[in-house]
């Protein structure tokens, strides 16, 4: 803080006796009438004025007057001294505006301990006003680091109701508008690459830029453009605000979060598309398992009605043969049951139903098991 006194005397002696009182308090300039004060106050201010009422030309009083209207002298202390020691004297002064009233000749412990003390105030003022002014800042700086972190993590917070890379490319460009950035972004699918700029789908010179950017460093800015690479995911910011070295870097930080966690986002995207077509496909082949078993289940049915049907005419038929035979009840009941034992042993070789359907329900179980695990 400045420690400099302007003291305003016209009188030598007064003034060198000032000097010597004060010499160890403060830089004291002289300045013999009002009007040298105010001509060195375009270059340089006190930290107080030390007037003497009596002055040539401009007096004391108009002197204070005139300094406390002026913006850049109007909080500066302003102490008279003055041979007058009537209360009118010191009334006038306080209405003026000054801060204290020496009376002459000086007692210089009361010049010392006035001014040491006045000028310690100002220094703990000064102090306080800086202290006031840098928690004003920081103050400022968290409120603007909460909006930024509001927006953080609002983004955050949506990447995990995502639902499609559509989806999270719009919560993406909500997020650099937030941030009160605009951008690009690309996401790469398996079987397409999506991109998309602040107003919709990008236009192929930033397609191509996009192309172009993804395969070089993993987070880098030229110009007012800052790059982020993930395997999955570019974002091109387009108005970095380099002016602002501070809050760029605060971006830079919120930014390499969110990019690098839309990645993995975007990568669970995929993995879930990916099961859900299995899961798809899964429940196709099931459905055609379950329906072939059913038709195969007939079939197998049918063909056993059938082959009993065979054996029950052929019974018939060699019941009418015997009689032209002229073999007797044995003999016929002998060849009957014969026949019936050998074609029952026949049926039985082709009847595959208890098997086949063993076989595709134990199919059927592992697709489910498979299609579970998907879901899990």
């Amino acid at each position: 803080m400045n420690s400099t006194i302007f003291l305003v005397e016209d009188d030598p002696a007064s003034a060198r006796l000032l000097q010597m009182m004060l010499k160890n308090e403060a830089e004291i300039e002289v300045f013999g009438q009002a009007e040298d004060c105010l001509m060195r106050l375009e270059e340089c201010k006190p930290a107080v004025f030390l007037l003497d009422v009596g002055l040539p030309g401009i007096d004391g009083y108009t002197l204070c007057e005139q300094l406390k209207q002026r913006p850049d002298t109007a909080d500066i202390p302003v102490i008279f001294t003055s041979g007058h020691v009537e209360m009118e004297a010191r009334i006038r002064a306080y209405d003026i505006g000054a801060h204290d009233f020496i009376v002459k000749p000086f007692d210089v412990t009361e010049v010392r301990s006035k001014i040491g003390h006045l000028l310690q105030n100002q220094r703990e003022r000064a102090g306080l006003n800086t202290r006031l002014e840098e928690s004003d800042m920081l103050t400022t700086l968290i409120l603007s680091n909460l909006d930024e972190y509001a927006v953080l993590l609002k983004y955050l917070r949506d990447l995990n109701s995502c639902a499609s890379p559509q989806e999270m490319a719009q919560m993406t460009h909500g997020m650099l508008r937030g941030f009160g950035l605009t951008g690009a972004v690309q996401l790469r699918l398996p079987d397409a690459t999506l991109n998309t700029s602040a107003d919709g789908e990008a236009t192929p010179i930033v397609a191509s830029i996009l192309n172009h950017v993804r395969l070089m460093n993993r987070i880098f800015e030229f110009k007012k453009r800052g790059v982020y690479n993930f395997e999955r995911i570019t974002v091109i910011v387009e108005n970095i605000p380099i002016d602002d070295p501070e809050r760029c870097g605060r971006l830079r930080d919120h930014l390499a979060i969110a990019v690098e966690t839309a990645d993995a986002r975007l990568a669970g995207l995929i993995t879930a598309s990916a099961n859900n077509r299995a899961d798809l496909g899964i429940g196709e082949t099931l459905q055609v398992l379950s329906t072939a078993t059913e038709e195969f289940t007939l079939r197998q049915r049918t063909a056993q009605e059938a082959g009993h049907q065979v054996m029950r005419e052929l019974i018939e038929e060699m019941h009418a043969t015997f009689a032209h035979l002229g073999m007797n009840q044995l003999q016929e009941d002998s060849i009957i049951e014969l026949i019936e034992q050998k074609t029952q042993k026949l049926v039985l070789i082709y009847d595959a139903t208890a098997a086949t359907q063993a076989t595709l329900q134990k199919l059927q179980a592992r697709m489910n098991g498979l299609r579970q695990a998907l879901k899990s």
